[in-house]
């Protein structure tokens, strides 16, 4: 898959990075991202006969085509709260303008059906480190935040799932994929 450098957080080069330790881990974790609609699908299969009539239904989902890489570089860097697939930014005109549209089909925003995150980053110390990814709970009830340990895999929804990264105060490694839903390749 093509690696995507986040240019907002990440001041580093794609060469600096393939020199880095953490290449293999990137390398592997890329794998494990891309294999990761399969795996969603089969569970999803086994376990939506047991769910609520009213449960999130889980589109066909297709390999994201590419995986971002975001370095944050320390001193106090966030990424502000938002959801990951913002379909109010379509044009209500026709439906098919905005940001949301922007891109091939399967890259567009509003193509995203989960975000997949996997972090890299050793001895880390949510107290003294800060960075934690924040979770807001549906319909404003309160917030998780998720320490950005090394192995560490998120999944959630891409529609409607507010989020953002509260400050680093170290360097941050996150690889984040965007699953799109098959669907989109219809569009």
């Amino acid at each position: 898959p093509q690696l995507v450098l986040a240019p907002e957080v990440s001041p580093v080069t794609k060469a600096a990075v393939a020199a880095s330790p953490e290449c293999h881990a990137l390398a592997a974790a890329g794998l494990l991202l891309r294999g990761l609609p399969a795996a969603l699908m089969s569970c999803y299969a086994q376990t939506s006969p047991t769910l609520p009539q009213d449960a999130w239904v889980l589109p066909e989902l297709a390999v994201p085509e590419s995986l971002m890489l975001a370095i944050y570089p320390g001193g106090g860097a966030y990424y502000a709260q938002h959801v990951d697939n913002d379909t109010s930014e379509t044009d209500v005109q026709d439906g098919k303008g905005g940001p949301a549209w922007a891109g091939p089909p399967g890259q567009r925003v509003r193509d995203r059906a989960i975000t997949a995150i996997m972090y890299f980053n050793d001895q880390w110390e949510p107290e003294r480190d800060g960075g934690c990814l924040r979770v807001f709970h549906s319909e404003g009830e309160g917030y998780t935040d998720v320490e950005p340990a090394a192995g560490r895999l998120v999944l959630f929804q891409s529609r409607g799932v507010q989020h953002e990264v509260l400050p680093a105060q170290r360097e941050r490694w996150a690889l984040s994929a965007w699953i799109p839903a098959l669907q989109a390749y219809a569009d």
